[in-house]
């Protein structure tokens, strides 16, 4: 006689022949199954188990945390549309777990009864969020707001999705949001990928790459906007990917920026070289006090000196001087949030400035019976010399169509002369 462990029984017969007839006769084989206890005592199954979110009409699964063992045991699922405490209405099957889907969010619990007593426990209330469901388009794009939790699906949705497509969605990363994608997804393993990318569109790094069948569990960095992009080719049609989005961490800022209505490059000229900002400073915000940071030509940011800042203007705080052909990136630096930091953007001189060279000066023409002089002004707009300047060199293209001598002479300022 064997006495198996409690939990299926199987029973298998194997003979192997080698030569001859071979019989085998198995008799009087008596299987008795005991029954189990029935249920007793008040059930506690625990916290009813599901999602936190689901999508807009998609089916999702409910069950219990523990288990409730014996015979005589009933189920009751029940759900509320208005909150954790009720008004309750009962649905589903006499299971454990149970199937459904919401358009609304939603609260639910299940009653576990005993038939011995009776004896009824109450599962914990599961509060289940109902999201919207959004598809990467067919071709071309769409975007979504920090914060904005999703089903995102390719396409075709719940269906199989087209040869053909290639669209993107880029969910946006606010100040300091985490994006976070969880899903699965199936398609041609040789040709049709889910990618996600850095940023806004698909110029940026290429951060996941899925094809075939499998699970996706990606978490951005805090403030990485990320694209999702779905390609197919024009062969297998696959159900595509299903993924969740939810976000973490701080979309918008709880602070306040600063505010600053005006900002003017102050040119000088072109002997100097060159120029400054006017930046008004016209409200803190709630930061207690401010700074400029200035970024002269990708060299990045430096505090620009004299702050603090607490006062408001006028009049405009003056930033500078930068060379002419200086592009200057300036951020008012909120000091106690850098979340608010603003941004002013990129500033840099228009002035033109010509040289002397290509001036096209011409040389007087009297047919030269003697030596004739002539005496030509080589001078520029804004490029007049002063008395105190030093010459490092000077470059003359002269043009002239006689063959004969052509005696040049640079005279300074201060009446220095110089043959050339």
């Amino acid at each position: 006689m064997f006495t198996p462990p409690p939990g299926a029984l199987y029973l298998r017969w194997n003979a192997a022949w080698t030569a001859g007839d071979y019989y085998l006769n198995f008799d009087n084989i008596v299987v008795f199954e005991t029954p189990p206890p029935p249920c007793t005592g008040t059930p506690t199954p625990g916290n009813t188990t599901g999602p936190d979110l689901a999508g807009n009409g998609v089916p999702f699964s409910l069950g219990l945390q523990n288990a409730t063992s014996g015979t005589g045991v009933t189920y009751q699922w029940f759900v509320s549309t208005v909150g954790a405490g009720g008004p309750w209405t009962p649905f589903g099957t006499n299971t454990p777990t149970v199937s459904t889907s919401q358009t609304v969010d939603s609260w639910y619990y299940c009653e576990v009864t005993c038939t011995t007593g009776p004896n009824t426990g109450s599962s914990n209330v599961l509060a289940v969020e109902v999201v919207p469901v959004n598809v990467v388009p067919f071709s071309g794009s769409n975007s979504f707001a920090c914060g904005t939790n999703m089903v995102l699906q390719d396409h075709n949705g719940n269906g199989n999705y087209s040869a053909g497509a290639d669209g993107f969605t880029v969910l946006d990363a606010g100040v300091a949001g985490v994006v976070n994608i969880t899903g699965t997804y199936d398609t041609e393993s040789c040709c049709d990928r889910v990618r996600i990318y850095d940023g806004v569109g698909t110029g940026g790094t290429e951060l996941e790459n899925y094809a075939g069948t499998g699970s996706v569990n990606f978490t951005g960095a805090p403030g990485q906007t990320v694209t999702v992009r779905f390609t197919s080719d024009g062969s297998v049609n696959g159900p595509g990917f299903d993924f969740l989005v939810t976000y973490t961490g701080t979309c918008a800022p709880s602070c306040s920026q600063p505010v600053s209505n005006t900002q003017n490059v102050v040119e000088t000229d072109c002997i100097t070289g060159q120029f400054s900002v006017d930046v008004s400073l016209d409200a803190l915000g709630d930061a207690t006090d401010v700074d400029f940071l200035v970024d002269v030509n990708g060299g990045g940011p430096t505090v620009f000196p004299g702050g603090p800042y607490s006062a408001l203007s006028p009049p405009n705080y003056n930033l500078g001087p930068f060379n002419n052909g200086d592009v200057v990136d300036i951020t008012i630096r909120h000091n106690q949030d850098n979340t608010c930091n603003l941004a002013l953007g990129s500033f840099e001189s228009s002035l033109a400035c010509p040289g002397v060279c290509g001036l096209g000066i011409g040389i007087p023409d009297a047919s030269c019976p003697a030596t004739t002089d002539a005496l030509l002004s080589v001078v520029a707009p804004g490029t007049q010399l002063g008395t105190d300047v030093v010459l490092e060199s000077v470059d003359l293209i002269i043009d002239h169509t006689f063959n004969a001598d052509l005696e040049v002479r640079l005279t300074s300022p201060n009446n220095v002369t110089v043959d050339l």
